[in-house]
């Protein structure tokens, strides 16, 4: 998962900067671990008995959309991650991996709104267990949710 974040990083680039306020105390309460802290790129990562979570804020480009960076994710995916689908909901654009030697399922999920200064709200998401399309999408929502509340 981490290198999936770091191909993203490196492969988006910044035209300009806009430091991330995110509330530390927040995060340490729902026992999330700042992974990544940088001028560009902060990631989150938590693993629960049900699923693995990581929250990723990306500095977009000038001109860039949410649906760029969700494009990134596949672009930067591992090379034994194969795209299954992609989609969009009302809030984000998912795309659907496979890991193609274990079988292990995870999504990328990308807020369609930009939140403070340029940002963008990410998810990378690996259920340990198989949910239905409207399980997944309303724990998408709920994600998208928590992430948006550590900012300041």
């Amino acid at each position: 998962m981490k290198k999936v974040l770091l191909g993203l990083f490196l492969i988006l680039g910044v035209v300009s900067f806009s430091a991330l306020e995110i509330d530390a105390d927040k995060i340490q309460k729902k026992n999330f671990q700042i992974t990544l802290q940088d001028e560009v790129v902060v990631t989150l990562e938590k693993s629960e008995k049900d699923y693995e979570k990581s929250i990723f804020y990306i500095l977009g480009k000038e001109n860039e959309t949410a649906k760029d960076i969700s494009q990134a994710t596949i672009k930067t995916a591992l090379k034994n991650q194969k795209v299954i689908s992609t989609y969009e909901t009302e809030k984000a654009y998912v795309v659907k991996f496979k890991e193609m030697e274990s079988g292990i399922i995870s999504y990328s999920v990308v807020d369609k709104q930009i939140t403070t200064k340029g940002w963008y709200v990410g998810i990378i998401f690996v259920p340990k267990k198989e949910l239905s399309e409207s399980e997944l999408n309303k724990t998408f929502n709920n994600l998208l949710d928590e992430a948006r509340n550590f900012i300041k």
